[in-house]
């Protein structure tokens, strides 16, 4: 009985530990590939949440060249940080199946931050912050083509 106990006890460690491991796997990763989203996402919910202070378009992070910029940006690096990424994972998996399915949470995670920047991008008005519908329609294919570009990395590692 006792020597079960120790088993479970050594067990609930293990996993503990391994979860921790994967949450930092999936918090680095993340940032890694999109931090500059997940600073605007963040800038954003600070803004609509302040206390007495306004409406979030009235924000800095909501300037429409400002967010282009960010998109952008994550969209110029995607292809470098992917590879990054990948090129690291490789040294200590060998298994692409494997590395695809570590990669499953961060897709996951981008994809949530996308789905807050669509909808803080969503209540921009016309011609405040220059804002209109062709600005908008870029960043939101620029974003539309991050995604792609996650999915698709992973979908190359499982392919191999």
């Amino acid at each position: 009985c006792i020597l079960s106990s120790i088993f479970c006890d050594s067990s609930t460690i293990a996993e503990d530990a391994l979860r921790s491991a994967c949450n930092d796997f999936i918090e680095h990763t993340s940032t890694t590939v999109a931090g500059s989203v997940f600073e605007f996402v963040e800038h954003c919910k600070q803004g609509s949440s302040a206390v007495g202070g306004g409406s979030l378009k009235d924000k800095p992070c909501m300037e429409g060249e400002y967010v282009k910029a960010v998109f952008t940006y994550t969209l110029d690096q995607l292809p470098e940080k992917l590879s990054e990424v990948t090129q690291q994972m490789s040294l200590y998996l060998e298994n692409p199946a494997t590395q695809s399915i570590l990669l499953k949470p961060v897709i996951r995670k981008i994809s949530r931050a996308m789905e807050d920047a669509r909808r803080f991008i969503g209540e921009s008005v016309d011609g405040e912050h220059s804002w209109n519908t062709e600005l908008r329609a870029e960043v939101l294919k620029t974003m539309h083509d991050i995604e792609s570009s996650v999915k698709n990395a992973a979908l190359k590692l499982s392919s191999r």
